[in-house]
């Protein structure tokens, strides 16, 4: 499997998502005064699930920059952290999915509902398949993993984005 060419990518999108990571810590402390016990279950129903998807792709990225990386633990991880959040997402998506159709008007567009849950539920889904095709030696999974990575960092660096501009639009 030819891996060596894709070594850059992996590392720069392993760099960004852990910096992004690290931004949304800043941005939250420097922003506390911003978050209130009205708005915190909102605050961490929307920042919590990016900043895991943030980790997932430096998790991904990681387990790519392995040396000598056999195609299985690419398999491992892509499907292990795929199932691991896709758990952990679908109950809090349909919390938050609940609450919102409960709101009437709506804060929350259409964009924001592509980008924040069904796009990162859809690259989930892809990454289980991704991990099938590390198992079996395909050659398109790295590619695949190479995509999910990169849309699971851009939906999440929007929604982090959004997010943040919501909670400077609720300053009392």
């Amino acid at each position: 499997m030819p891996t060596e060419q894709w070594w850059n990518f992996f590392y720069l999108c392993g760099s960004a998502a852990v910096t992004l990571t690290g931004l949304m810590f800043v941005a939250v402390t420097l922003g506390a005064t911003l978050i209130h016990q009205d708005n915190l279950d909102r605050v961490h129903a929307f920042l919590s699930p990016l900043c895991f998807h943030f980790l997932h792709v430096f998790f991904l990225c990681c387990a790519f920059a392995v040396p000598i990386a056999h195609p299985t633990l690419l398999a491992g991880a892509a499907i292990l952290s795929a199932l691991w959040r896709l758990i952990l997402s679908i109950p809090k998506t349909y919390a938050v999915v609940h609450a919102e159709a409960q709101k009437v008007p709506t804060e929350i567009d259409w964009s924001d509902w592509v980008f924040v849950v069904f796009l990162p539920l859809l690259v989930y889904v892809v990454l289980l398949v991704t991990g099938v095709g590390f198992w079996c030696g395909q050659p398109w999974a790295v590619s695949t993993l190479a995509a999910s990575c990169l849309v699971l960092l851009l939906s999440a660096t929007k929604g982090a984005w959004d997010m943040l501009i919501w909670i400077a639009a609720t300053v009392r």
